[in-house]
């Protein structure tokens, strides 16, 4: 893939060579590109996936898990762009899958499955839980530990700093 780059501005109103600082990358920005499907004739507004959480019962976990227990299949819509996945925990219990895009968390409760399929909804249907965040995906809920694979636009990378189920 062709990299493009891109200068960052700062401050508003009229922009001089002063004010332009360092450089970034197209990818850094590619999981806030907006993405439009067409379903049934109506057309849904969406943004790519950043990543996944599974948030999973600290009770549930017995020894010998591990995150290399979970598969991720993405589901590849237009453009590339990831709405969607599969995905299986062997046997581990999930309670509650966590797909994160743009600002927005969307949460699915899943009770204690092993495998499913999960698609992010419009944009602005997703709801952050309280104490919900990029770096704590599962804190909505104490009894809940969280494993964490980031998307980096061609698989999902487990994220061991923000894995609390699992040690490296």
């Amino acid at each position: 893939m062709k990299r493009r780059r891109f200068l960052t501005a700062i401050g508003a109103g009229s922009v001089g060579t002063g004010a332009l600082v360092g450089t970034g990358s197209y990818d850094t920005i590619r999981s806030q590109r907006r993405v439009k499907l067409e379903v049934d004739g109506e057309e849904i507004d969406r943004r790519e996936i950043s990543f996944v959480a599974f948030c999973i019962a600290i009770e549930d976990l017995e020894e010998g898990d591990t995150h290399e227990d979970f598969t991720i299949t993405p589901d590849e819509f237009e453009n590339d762009d990831l709405v969607g996945i599969e995905w299986d925990s062997g046997e581990i219990p999930v309670q509650t899958v966590v797909l994160k895009t743009g600002p927005e968390f969307f949460n699915f409760d899943v009770s204690g499955s092993t495998s499913g399929t999960n698609i992010v909804g419009n944009r602005g249907d997703g709801e952050e839980g309280n104490d919900q965040s990029p770096q704590t995906p599962c804190g909505f809920d104490d009894g809940f530990c969280s494993v964490k694979f980031n998307w980096d636009g061609e698989s999902f990378e487990w994220d061991p700093g923000q894995d609390d189920c699992f040690e490296d």
